[in-house]
């Protein structure tokens, strides 16, 4: 299994995307203060720094991507099984399609998918709540695309009223950190 640290992970989401390393690094310290990110039992690197399964760096800048989006730390937990949870579909030409964070980091060494990680946020019982799905190149598959009129005929059946929908481009935010992966142990061979 390939380990990275949380400094490592800071270092490599910095260098992708032009950030203040120090910035990311408090923020992923935060997530794995709370138990959100997920390190690997009794393994410890130098100077017993966690390590963190090399593939946790997608969903910690996912949940990132959270933050920046005005999630509350609080929600961050929701979030993330939301973000995990898995999927299966049949299309009538009886192709599979899985979907779940695992599935979209599996794509990014493909390269062709978008992936794309939608929240809606509705106002149940004058509390606001969410939920999240995955879409893949525009398909939502059974879940459905909130921005998106109903087909006609058709109407949705919320629980709630919709006040917002936020979309996280995984594809756009992940394929350079990929990128940056790979051309580290280009370097390092």
């Amino acid at each position: 299994m390939n380990t990275i640290t949380l400094r490592d992970m800071a270092n490599i989401i910095a260098t992708s995307e032009k950030r203040a390393e120090e910035k990311v690094f408090n923020q992923l310290k935060g997530l794995a203060g709370r138990n959100i990110l997920t390190a690997v039992p009794d393994i410890y690197g130098k100077k017993g720094a966690l390590l963190f399964p090399q593939d946790e760096i997608y969903r910690a800048r996912m949940l990132l991507a959270a933050l920046d989006n005005g999630f509350a730390a609080e929600a961050l937990a929701k979030f993330d099984s939301q973000m995990r949870s898995e999927s299966r579909e049949v299309y009538p030409d009886s192709k599979q399609v899985e979907r779940g964070l695992h599935h979209a980091i599996a794509a990014l060494a493909v390269g062709t998918d978008k992936w794309v990680f939608q929240i809606g946020q509705l106002r149940v019982d004058g509390e606001l709540d969410f939920s999240g799905h995955w879409a893949i190149n525009g398909r939502h598959g059974s879940a459905p695309d909130w921005l998106a009129p109903p087909p006609d005929g058709f109407e949705y059946d919320y629980a709630g009223s919709f006040e917002a929908v936020s979309t996280i481009m995984f594809t756009n935010i992940c394929q350079p950190i990929f990128a940056e992966i790979e051309r580290r142990k280009k370097v390092e061979s």
